[in-house]
């Protein structure tokens, strides 16, 4: 088996772990709680080929905890024989750590290469909206600089377009820039 790169991915809520395979979404953990007794557990969903994604019932059903749903993906997409990368215990920086005017040129930055790579696509909005599950108001809303996708979305996004990894690294020496790092 060719040497693969991954990542977890999670949400900024925490509720989902989206599974990113050599740049692409392949998957995604979705955290489910019972409402009684708030048990918790994770359940799986697979990219297929033709890019829809599939659910798939861990061992333990909604009651899996993360590491063995983790593994459980991992061994769905031909990944289960690779060694988990380790933590990364680097903190990321939220966006609402960015002092004012950081964020807004951070999400300048994003719309214009969001609105450059759909043109580029040939998509129009409404077919990138449909292609990544939302309304067409939003991805409007993303290239006008009115509002920022999460990261989970933006790779979403990027990969229908076809344009990860290039994209986010202009993204992230951008982001660099605007810290005032050397990228």
């Amino acid at each position: 088996m060719s040497k693969q790169r991954y990542a977890w991915v999670p949400s900024e809520t925490d509720d989902e772990m989206t599974l990113i395979v050599d740049g692409k979404r392949a998957g995604a953990l979705i955290l489910w709680e019972d409402n009684k007794d708030h048990s918790q557990g994770w359940t799986c969903i697979v990219v297929q080929e033709d890019g829809d994604d599939q659910e798939l019932m861990p061992p333990d059903a909604f009651w899996t905890p993360l590491e063995k749903a983790q593994r459980f993906l991992l061994d769905a997409v031909g990944l289960g024989s690779v060694q988990e990368p380790a933590p990364d215990k680097t903190r990321v920086r939220s966006v609402h750590q960015i002092p004012a005017g950081r964020e807004v040129a951070l999400t300048r930055t994003i719309a214009a290469i969001l609105r450059r790579e759909r043109e580029k696509s040939g998509m129009s909005q409404q077919d990138l909206a449909k292609a990544v599950g939302v309304r067409a108001e939003i991805v409007k809303e993303w290239e006008a600089g009115a509002s920022q996708p999460r990261l989970v979305r933006l790779l979403d996004l990027f990969s229908v377009l076809d344009a990860l990894p290039g994209a986010m690294d202009e993204i992230l020496a951008e982001d660099a820039k605007i810290w005032g790092v050397q990228a």
